[in-house]
């Protein structure tokens, strides 16, 4: 996976996150903070 790609995956999941966080599904949101931080790792 190229890094462009990933910081892609990452910006999308973060506004699916933030419509989550507004509708209030916190499960969901809980999921995608944890997919979110194994990205950022990757990253590193």
């Amino acid at each position: 996976m190229k890094k462009e790609t990933l910081i892609i995956a990452i910006l999308v999941a973060l506004i699916i996150l933030w419509i989550t966080e507004t509708i209030g599904m916190k499960k969901t949101s809980r999921l995608l903070s944890g997919a979110i931080d194994i990205g950022f790792s990757l990253l590193r």
